[in-house]
């Protein structure tokens, strides 16, 4: 490394003698352990194929760490939830006069009690409880939020099918009949709100994937791959799924491709 302590060692110095922070940067990144939330299926994975949910459920060989793109992915999600709940913490002031408000954020299930978990072996958390109360009733909601990029969101006409699928888990989990999804654009800060019910087919299709997959686990079996290009590049099971498609773009520039395409 050249020396360049204080301004008195510029001359000899190139801008070409800088310390790669860029590439230590991304090494960091690179070297920063994966948290696999084996042992259990989650709510958030329902979308996911079957065989993913499956390999989680009974912990089967994952990688242990991210590729750095796909971490500020992960990352930027996760700073955008923290923004969202943030900002829940405090909405008592723009309620209506008489209206008592609460929110409870990440709330998580107790393994001891909860009922999906026992039979189903679903955990999860959701990432709030919300309670609106005045004179004439209590409303209770879970909310679940959902970053997006602008192409998504150009689409959007109502919740999807997965997410309602996610949020509807917790609102029976956590006793709750309303339902709030909450969009939110990553390339301009525009959100979309659906409110919805608690809705028993939803919830019972739900439970239907969980059932499948659960019958696999009891038979030593594994359920179809689903491929996607999307998520099989970013699965931590990929070494051990090894799906064809994804195989033909290792070592090659179309693996980055895919990658970095987005939705």
């Amino acid at each position: 490394m050249k020396n360049a302590a204080s301004l008195k060692d510029l001359p000899g110095l190139v801008k070409e003698d800088a310390v790669d922070l860029e590439g230590i940067y991304v090494e960091s990144l690179r070297q920063r352990p994966r948290s696999n939330r084996q042992g259990m299926f989650h709510p958030s994975n329902i979308g996911s194929c079957g065989l993913r949910n499956v390999y989680e459920f009974t912990s089967a060989e994952a990688l242990t760490t991210l590729e750095p793109a796909d971490l500020e992915i992960f990352d930027l999600g996760h700073a955008i939830h923290d923004v969202v709940q943030s900002r829940m913490d405090n909405l008592q002031p723009g309620c209506p006069t008489g209206f008592t408000y609460t929110f409870q954020r990440e709330v998580a299930f107790d393994a001891e009690t909860d009922e999906l978990f026992h039979n189903y072996g679903i955990g999860g958390t959701t990432d709030g409880v919300l309670t609106f109360s005045d004179a004439s009733g209590v409303q209770r909601a879970v909310l679940e939020v959902k970053s997006i990029n602008s192409s998504g969101f150009k689409d959007l006409t109502a919740p999807k099918p997965d997410h309602l699928m996610q949020a509807t888990l917790y609102a029976y989990r956590f006793d709750c009949p309303i339902i709030y999804l909450w969009y939110y654009c990553k390339d301009n800060s525009q959100r979309m709100v659906y409110a919805r019910l608690f809705n028993r087919a939803v919830f019972d299709a739900a439970i239907a994937r969980y059932d499948g997959w659960l019958e696999h686990v009891h038979a030593g079996t594994l359920p179809p791959r689903e491929e996607s290009w999307y998520l099989c590049p970013r699965c931590e099971y990929r070494e051990t799924c090894r799906p064809p498609s994804l195989a033909k773009a290792r070592g090659s520039a179309d693996l980055t491709a895919l990658r970095n395409k987005k939705l």
